[in-house]
Order: C-alpha cells, then sequence, then structure tokens
C-alpha cells in the first residue's frame, strides 16, 4: 500500500483485550463539535467503543489528507490482535475522485486522439499533443503532493499505536497488509490499465463514426 493514500495492517501484542482499550483510551480524546488545539489535550481524537475505534491525530497545523484510523481489537491466545485501517476523510477523498476522474477523463480522450493521428484518421494538434504532456504532468505533481502528505501522517500514526500497544519486554509483531477488498496492488494497477485501454478503445471508436 506504500503507492496509495490507504494502509492496512495488524498488531500483535501479549496485552489482553482490556488493556488495550485502557491504552486507547489513554491517549483518545472524545470527539467534540467545539475544540480548539491546546498542548494540554491528547494527540488523538475520536470514538472507542467496545472493540472497536475509529480517531485521528490532532494537529495544531493544517493538513486536510490527515488518516482516519479504524481499528478492532480481538483476543487471541497470548494477548491480543489490533487490526488497523487508514485512509482519508470521506470529502477528500470524493475531492480525489472528482479532480482524478475530471484530469483522468481529459487525458484518455487526448490518447483517443493521438491513436487516431498514429492510424492516419485525423490530425493531431500541436495543442493536444502539449496538452496530452502537462496533463500527465499535472497528475503526477498532485498525486506525488496527497501520497506525500498522507503518508507522512500514516506513518507517525502507525509507528506511535504500535509503540504505545507494545512494551520492550514484550515487542509484539506489526503485520501489513498489502490487498484491498481482497486485490493485491499489481491487481488493482492491471484492473485500472485494462479500464483505460478499454475507455479509449470506445473513444477511438465513437470518434471514428463521427468522422465517417
Amino acid at each position: 500500500m506504500r503507492f496509495l493514500p490507504y494502509d492496512c495492517f495488524t498488531i500483535k501484542t501479549r496485552l489482553s483485550p482490556d488493556e488495550v482499550k485502557i491504552i486507547i483510551h489513554g491517549f483518545v480524546e472524545t470527539k467534540r463539535w467545539i475544540w480548539k488545539w491546546s498542548s494540554n489535550h491528547k494527540p488523538y481524537m475520536g470514538e472507542v467503543k467496545k472493540e472497536k475505534f475509529r480517531i485521528f491525530k490532532v494537529n495544531w497545523y493544517r493538513n486536510s489528507l490527515l488518516p482516519v484510523i479504524s481499528g478492532e481489537i480481538l483476543p487471541s491466545l497470548d494477548g491480543s490482535i489490533i487490526q488497523i485501517s487508514m485512509r482519508p476523510f470521506g470529502l477528500v477523498i470524493a475531492f480525489m475522485l472528482l479532480i482524478f476522474g475530471f484530469l483522468g477523463y481529459g487525458l484518455l480522450n487526448m490518447i483517443g486522439d493521438w491513436v487516431l493521428y498514429l492510424t492516419q484518421i485525423k490530425p493531431m494538434t500541436i495543442v493536444s499533443y502539449d496538452g496530452m504532456i502537462k496533463t500527465i504532468i499535472v497528475i503526477l505533481i498532485i498525486y506525488a503532493f496527497i501520497l506525500c502528505a498522507y503518508k507522512f501522517e500514516s506513518i507517525r500514526s502507525r509507528y506511535f499505536i504500535y509503540a504505545e500497544l507494545t512494551t520492550d519486554e514484550y515487542p509484539g509483531e506489526l503485520i501489513y497488509n498489502d490487498k484491498i477488498f481482497g486485490l493485491s496492488i499489481p491487481q488493482i494497477i492491471l484492473l485500472m490499465i485494462l479500464a483505460a485501454i478499454c475507455y479509449v478503445i470506445l473513444t477511438v471508436f465513437v470518434k471514428m463514426l463521427i468522422n465517417v
């Protein structure tokens, strides 16, 4: 998940589920509608209910890409298993889909024009070629910014939680899960490439019909 604004991992600890909940309560403050940052506040805010929790880090600086941390505490034979996932807030995800959807739509249309140009069906203007290159650069810049801003916070939170739930005597175990909805990163990338190819083929076909 290192190339996506999403993390999923498991922490195994010798602590009992009740001890884990006490520790989490110790660094999580109850979410309130009106809140001002202060050094006296706990580092995280959210809800801890029974075996589940949903929290986010409290920062004095603005970062809209703070991860929402969702977790479940499960008992094990020698302690507890804490399953945790991290992702941006819902509004941020919607904004990302809107931006990348708009840019991706334009890019795939320009790739369709490029394919028509290579097959000598339709001439390709310099504006279209420059637009394709500039769109790719903009997508890469936005992607890099989002990923770096998100990972900066998610890595800090991951190791903070791991340090809180383990001890020097019983260090525990941190296990990464590299799948989303049962799909690995290579499978997700392959599906995205196949979807893009299908869209370009459909775009080329439609533009050919229009030009006939």
